[in-house]
């Protein structure tokens, strides 16, 4: 009996070591979370962008010592511009065990993500998906750019104050889950003001060779502006065609076409364009500049407002996992993510709601000797 006894406390020792010690062991193996973007083809450069700001931000988290004593594992991948391509990443991604994904960065990623991560333990912070199509939805699909729909009512304002009555609208219809809704209520707003739309083309990302058509048909029309919504590169090369014609009609440009280094691609054809832009401070803060320097210091580059999001993207998923408690899941970040609430961006304090959509301010830019500046 005794020794029967004896034995039975050993083997209660024995276990309560292993299972201390597996315990031990989860709480110091690494964090893993993902990134999908698009990193090949004709728009990698937004998705190379925001995926070097993110392995930057882990580096430097993983430097000052993981969160709760946890290192972060970050596993990246290529979307390659194609849907199907994203929910078979994605799907990789959460088997592969990580608890959150920065990314997709194009809005036409947003429903086939939102689809694959159902009844899945896994979150989603995109920096730039600005969609209508997932606005207030109790989701795990969290996001850190406000909806398309106040841009174009911000940038139809812009174009009847400068005097503008007729406007053509070109937008791109492979991202129409963006673009669509852009063009939609920026006709409404031209239309509800007395204001014609004279011409619109939903061009797709195979056009390379109807830019000079497009041209004729926007001059054509008679309108006094276009309103670009579209890649920096197409946009550019639009306004080309169109100021090899034309000197007159005024150009008019999205976030998109901003992030897509209209001024390199369109050169002295974009100069007076206008363009709706995410919330810039003139004065930049010692945040943003320590971001900017420890960016030029990795990459080489100058990072572009999709990567400051993306950087932001993942302190807001650093936070959230820090206050997220002993369990790391995806409720429990998002919980803590949703009642934080308020974060101290590299800009400007922005705030997430309770569906998870960010509250932001814009900004107005215009083209001037081959710079951008604040317009008033």
């Amino acid at each position: 009996m005794t020794m029967y006894y004896v034995s039975f406390v050993k083997r209660l020792i024995y276990a309560l070591i292993l299972t201390f010690l597996i315990i031990g062991c989860s709480r110091n193996e690494p964090i893993k979370i993902g990134m999908v973007a698009s990193l090949t083809g004709r728009r990698s450069q937004l998705g190379v962008s925001a995926r070097n700001a993110v392995i930057m931000a882990v580096q430097q988290v993983n430097k000052s010592g993981g969160i709760n004593g946890r290192q972060i594992e970050l596993i990246v991948k290529d979307n390659k511009d194609d849907v199907a391509e994203c929910r078979k990443v994605v799907t990789e991604i959460i088997d592969e065990g990580a608890v959150a994904i920065i990314g997709p960065v194009m809005s036409k990623m947003a429903a086939i993500t939102l689809k694959t991560i159902q009844e899945k333990d896994v979150l989603v912070i995109s920096p730039t998906i600005s969609t209508t199509a997932i606005q207030n939805l109790d989701d795990f699909f969290l996001r850190l750019m406000p909806v398309a729909s106040k841009e174009a009512e911000t940038m139809a304002s812009m174009a009847l104050i400068d005097g503008n009555r007729k406007f053509a609208v070109v937008y791109d219809s492979s991202n129409k889950e963006y673009t669509l809704p852009i063009f939609e209520t920026f006709s409404e707003q031209i239309n509800k003001n007395n204001g014609d739309i004279t011409y619109s083309n939903s061009m797709s990302d195979k056009a390379d060779q109807r830019f000079t058509r497009i041209a004729d048909a926007v001059i054509d029309s008679g309108a006094d502006a276009v309103y670009i919504v579209s890649s920096g590169i197409d946009a550019a090369f639009l306004c080309q065609q169109i100021r090899k014609k034309n000197g007159q009609i005024r150009f008019y440009g999205s976030h998109w076409v901003k992030s897509g280094n209209i001024i390199e691609q369109g050169g002295k054809s974009v100069e007076g364009m206008v363009l709706a832009a995410p919330f810039e401070r003139i004065e930049k803060s010692t945040a943003y500049l320590d971001f900017l320097n420890a960016y030029v210091k990795m990459f080489k580059t100058k990072p572009n407002f999709v990567a400051k999001y993306a950087y932001e993207s993942a302190q807001v998923l650093f936070d959230g996992i820090q206050k997220s408690g002993k369990t790391v899941s995806a409720q429990n970040i998002k919980n803590a993510i949703l009642k934080i609430k308020d974060f101290d961006g590299l800009e400007e304090r922005f705030t997430i709601n309770a569906f998870g959509d960010a509250i932001r301010s814009n900004t107005v830019f215009v083209v001037e000797n081959g710079t951008l500046k604040r317009r008033s």
